[in-house]
């Protein structure tokens, strides 16, 4: 059944609600450092944050992007650019990733090559007509086989020689296969020297405490009982303390329980949405199901 658009509005809400891991402000505060010591400076700066999936990478990404941290040298639509590293990643690809920023797509010839100088050098000139501050390489992990001690030297090179030339700082985003880049390069790992963490909640008070944040921004549907000690470990049982699972889970049930025209949520709508996410096979896994 569809659900009307009051309900999309309200779950829309709350899927762009900004609600910060703990550690998140500290990454965003070290990030505007960088920027300082890169920019103004002159300093080669960056930061590498470390964090499992759903523990929001991506939030702090679009936050640079957005600049909600109110840094004059994010003032411009193009100050930050970024992209995401596939498995076993290129040069190319993380040169074509970067120049989609701009709309600039890469040539046949850029992209018959890794390590194209021609391309590197476009890469280069759009960042300086476009004033750019800041570099987000999004799972670089990737650059590091999980079976092996492979890594992709060529990238890290590629990144050096982008480092030396624009002079600009990077921020480097990966889960905790990154922590190889300490003994990978340490020419690399001086140029970004910063790292910190966005560690998986624990079910403790400062999971109750993100919790009770969370329910705040909630303006169709009352959130506040999530914070009851019961409720609370349930959706620490649910989503293991990951932000997108507990996101994904509360706007299902905010939705729903706009549709029912009820004015808080309820074990019984968790229940209902979390059947609505996971499917009726993981039923019987759901603690809000009362039988």
């Amino acid at each position: 059944m569809p659900y009307t658009e009051k309900a999309l509005v309200a779950g829309r809400h709350i899927a762009e609600a900004i609600v910060p891991h703990a550690a998140f402000q500290d990454a965003l505060d070290l990030i505007a450092n960088a920027l300082v010591m890169g920019n103004a400076v002159g300093l080669f700066a960056g930061v590498r944050v470390i964090a499992p999936s759903g523990s929001g990478k991506s939030l702090l990404i679009d936050c640079l992007q957005k600049n909600t941290i109110d840094s004059p040298y994010l003032t411009e639509p193009l100050s930050v650019i970024r992209t995401e590293l596939k498995e076993a990643p290129s040069v190319s690809q993380i040169q074509g990733g970067l120049l989609d920023n701009f709309g600039y797509g890469l040539t046949g010839r850029g992209r018959a090559t890794s390590n194209n100088n021609e391309v590197h050098g476009v890469l280069i000139e759009a960042m300086r007509a476009h004033k750019v501050q800041l570099v987000v390489l999004d799972e670089f992990q990737h650059i590091f086989s999980p079976a092996s001690e492979k890594v992709s030297t060529h990238v890290i090179d590629w990144l050096k020689r982008l480092m030396n030339i624009a002079r600009v700082p990077v921020v480097l985003v990966g889960s905790k296969l990154m922590d190889r880049l300490e003994g990978a390069d340490r020419q690399l790992t001086s140029r970004i020297p910063t790292v910190i963490r966005l560690p998986a909640f624990q079910c403790d008070a400062q999971w109750v405490g993100f919790l009770r944040t969370f329910a705040k921004e909630s303006v169709a549907v009352d959130l506040s009982p999530i914070v009851d000690r019961q409720i609370a470990l349930h959706l620490f049982r649910v989503t293991q303390g990951v932000p997108r699972e507990l996101k994904r889970l509360l706007v299902q049930a905010v939705m729903m329980t706009v549709d029912a025209d009820e004015k808080s949520v309820t074990p019984a709508r968790l229940h209902a949405a979390y059947v609505k996410v996971y499917g009726p096979d993981k039923a019987a896994e759901d603690p809000f199901h009362v039988s």
